[in-house]
């Protein structure tokens, strides 16, 4: 599970950044439902970020899979030449030749482990791996740039083979060469990136094509994924899955074909298509059922689909601890079925997972959360974001919810993290148009 995540130079994030998934200090609301309880740290089971369009809230879920996409392509041992991608700040002259830093601690198996890197595109200038016990850090390994494609190595010898140090170039990762030796820790670390790390965005759920849309072929697990659509509202009475082999065009195999030989990997001669097929009642004048229609998943609603797809990630996640990053969460959702998952995400029902959203919708600053779970983004006049926790407004902690209306203050621009329109501009630009301006009567425009 994330503990937390730091970012330096990357995206929009200039100077070093936290985002913290521990529990705020002396707090204890909700303690009983919203919190994953552990004898060494305790974490929160969602969290929401909150910020104007532009404000670099996305860039953190970005930078996370960053992060992943390194660990799982810089461990091959044969690599030579390959630059490292990288997304360094880009609004600062000075910052061009700065490296880029991650570093991550996480809660695996009862274990914290540290992980840190700082790279640029031509090699890894620093990587770190540290266990941490009862506060007290020890170093299982740390590789230090010197010069020449010369690195300084310090390494638990009882923990890790020091000979695999040989076996890692400048431009590839010590954690993911330890990995691909079978590592007991750095397979656990790979794991948590590739299995327990999910990323979910609107522009890329292709539900049919996902691995997961094959699990409603399982009786149990459709039924539970219909379960929570009908509390939601979605009344669909159940689901029919198709599996069809779609083989790949012999022009498009033969322009791949290279491509996969470069990177690396296996080329697809087929891909697997599970086609899903919603069924709903039919109902005459009476109200009484007198058949049932189908509809294909993609001639559904938006919103239907993305909460199929949303219904089947927790079900498969019931007890696998994994970190879920929904971006644009209330996007095709009422507000009311945004409650109601965020309900289910702090419920006891979740037991291992963590569920970390980004929203526009302000009226869920007001829902049953802990000042700890609500975070800001804001991009400063130099184009840098700021993240930070509701946590670190003091006067709030010790409040009760029924006495301040959050949305209300954000509103407000006590919290910051909003967009600022020039009204005297607006007004300007107005009056320049065709526009009727007694649309604008009462606003602050005509103030």
């Amino acid at each position: 599970m994330l503990i937390d995540f730091k970012i330096e130079n990357n995206l929009s994030f200039k100077e070093s950044t936290t985002f913290t998934m521990q529990t705020g200090a002396r707090l204890v609301k909700f303690n009983d439902t919203h919190i994953l309880k552990n004898d060494n740290v305790n974490l929160l089971k969602n969290a929401m970020i909150f910020g104007a369009n532009g404000s670099g809230k996305t860039n953190l879920f970005t930078s996370l899979d960053q992060f992943k996409r390194l660990l799982l392509t810089l461990g091959d041992a044969k690599q030579t030449s390959k630059n490292i991608v990288t997304n360094p700040f880009r609004m600062q002259y000075e910052n061009k030749n700065k490296p880029t830093k991650f570093d991550i601690t996480l809660l695996l198996k009862k274990k914290i482990y540290n992980y840190c890197i700082e790279f640029n595109e031509e090699q890894i200038i620093l990587e770190k791996l540290l266990e941490i016990k009862k506060n007290k850090e020890s170093i299982l390994f740390e590789r230090i740039y010197q010069h020449e494609d010369e690195y300084k190595y310090e390494i638990n010898s009882n923990r890790i083979d020091k000979k695999l140090q040989n076996f890692t170039r400048k431009n590839n990762l010590f954690l993911s060469v330890l990995a691909s030796f079978n590592n007991k820790i750095a397979l656990e670390i790979m794991d948590w990136f590739q299995n327990k790390l999910v990323l979910i965005r609107d522009d890329s759920m292709e539900f049919e094509r996902d691995p997961l849309a094959a699990k409603l072929l399982d009786t149990k697990f459709k039924e539970e994924v219909l379960n929570i659509l009908k509390i939601a509202d979605f009344n669909i009475e159940d689901i029919k899955v198709t599996k069809r082999i779609v083989k790949a065009d012999p022009q498009f195999f033969k322009l791949m074909e290279e491509v996969s030989k470069q990177i690396g990997g296996s080329l697809l001669t087929e891909v697997i298509i599970h086609e899903i097929t919603l069924i709903y009642n039919n109902y005459d004048n009476e109200g009484r059922v007198v058949g049932s229609s189908e509809i294909g998943l993609l001639e559904d609603s938006k919103g239907t689909i993305k909460m199929l797809y949303i219904a089947a990630i927790i079900v498969d996640s019931f007890n696998e601890g994994r970190t879920i990053l929904l971006d644009e969460f209330d996007t095709a959702f009422h507000l009311a079925i945004c409650e109601f998952l965020i309900a289910l995400f702090n419920s006891k029902r979740n037991m291992n997972n963590q569920f970390i959203l980004i929203t526009h919708e302000l009226e869920l600053l007001d829902c049953e959360l802990r000042v700890d779970q609500i975070w800001f983004a804001q991009k400063n006049y130099k184009n840098e974001t700021e993240l930070y926790s509701l946590f670190d407004f003091n006067d709030l902690n010790n409040r009760k919810r029924s006495d301040v209306s959050y949305a209300k203050k954000y509103i407000k621009g006590q919290f910051g993290a909003k967009p600022v329109i020039d009204l005297l501009s607006a007004k300007n630009y107005f009056l320049n148009t065709d526009l009727n301006l007694n649309l604008f009567e009462g606003s602050e425009l005509n103030e």
